[in-house]
């Protein structure tokens, strides 16, 4: 079997090229040039964001999925050492979807989180201080979740590394008509009122 010295020769240049690549400083300048600022505009806007007053209100939908293994359908085996073991046959899974009313004020630095229940499982409620009903999972001032991670403090805690680039598009979504932003603003200022 004779190899043709050209596909060698290719094989031998594309793998030096993939090797050179990865270590040539180079050509990671401009991808660690573009994360530091990525990461610099970041740590500017958790800056801003634990540094600003809010007002935040919205319709927070949460569903949760569950799946329980099934214990009508376990089966028990006994080894012959004394242990014990109990099989699941089967999965349960439970389902819950919860909407609230969520509003999130930080006014002279101190956070108030409210929420008010508005449905349970397809089922009209109004819970006023509603606890958020999830039962795995628990969250508490969300919107402040980038600070976590990319604040200047957090980003010293982690590596950070640029995997791929994307082109992303977006789609400009049509604004609400102006009575609904009338009155939202009205709202806002019967509050502080």
């Amino acid at each position: 079997m004779s190899k043709d010295p050209r596909s060698v020769l290719f094989v031998i240049l594309f793998i030096s090229l993939i090797f050179w690549s990865h270590s040539n400083p180079f050509l990671l300048a401009d991808e660690n040039s573009d994360l530091n600022q990525i990461l610099e505009n970041c740590a500017q806007y958790c800056e801003q964001l634990s540094h600003s007053a809010l007002y935040f209100v919205c319709t927070e939908k949460v569903e949760e999925t569950i799946r329980k293994p099934q214990e009508s359908a376990a089966h028990t085996f006994h080894s012959s050492g004394g242990t014990t073991y109990t099989v699941y046959g089967g999965v349960q899974t439970e389902r819950h979807t919860y909407v609230y009313d969520y509003q999130l004020i930080r006014k002279q630095g101190v956070i108030k989180e409210s929420r008010i229940l508005l449905k349970e499982d397809g089922k009209k409620k109004h819970e006023e201080n509603a606890p958020l009903k999830t039962k795995r999972f628990y969250y508490k001032h969300v919107i402040f979740g980038p600070t976590g991670l990319l604040s200047r403090k957090a980003q010293l805690k982690h590596d950070f590394k640029i995997i791929k680039h994307l082109k992303l598009t977006f789609k400009a979504t049509r604004p609400p008509p102006p009575q609904a932003q009338l009155s939202i603003a009205a709202e806002e200022q019967s509050e502080y009122m």
